[in-house]
């Protein structure tokens, strides 16, 4: 029974709560952009594999970034092609069922000839179950966004 009929408990609003889904960027008025491409209305990017530097814009970048920037902007720089051959590997596994797998690799098509057109490959790949059992409390809480 509630104090206050029609509206919802606190149990009830956790439920709620637990059950739903990322569905976008945390504030609208952070921008967020890889390689000066706004991505403001999808959302943040999962990983930073093979990423030149991030940036961190505060205050109002509208005059460079547009309207989706009025409190600051996250912008991600990838990494450039090189005329040189360059490749990389990572692994990595993890508790809860973690492994991730990146590979790039870089470098020109003809390599010796100035003019070869130059390319850079890069592929991520994240897993996990998503579920910490915690110990203190005996409970299994599923982490929403996970996979």
């Amino acid at each position: 029974m509630s104090l206050f009929p029609g509206r919802a408990h606190a149990h009830d609003i956790f439920k709620f709560a637990a059950r739903d889904e990322y569905t976008g960027r945390p504030n609208s008025s952070v921008g967020f952009a890889i390689d000066d491409i706004d991505f403001s209305g999808i959302g943040m990017a999962g990983n930073l594999f093979d990423v030149k530097q991030v940036e961190v814009l505060r205050g109002p970048q509208g005059t460079r970034y547009g309207a989706n920037a009025l409190a600051g902007l996250i912008n991600i720089v990838t990494a450039d092609v090189t005329p040189w051959r360059e490749s990389m590997l990572e692994l990595t596994a993890g508790d809860y069922g973690l492994t991730e797998v990146g590979l790039m690799t870089s470098g020109a098509f003809k390599e010796g000839e100035d003019d070869s057109p130059l390319y850079r490959f890069s592929l991520f790949k994240h897993d996990s179950d998503g579920i910490i059992k915690m110990r203190i409390l005996v409970k299994t809480i599923l982490m929403v966004g996970m996979n």
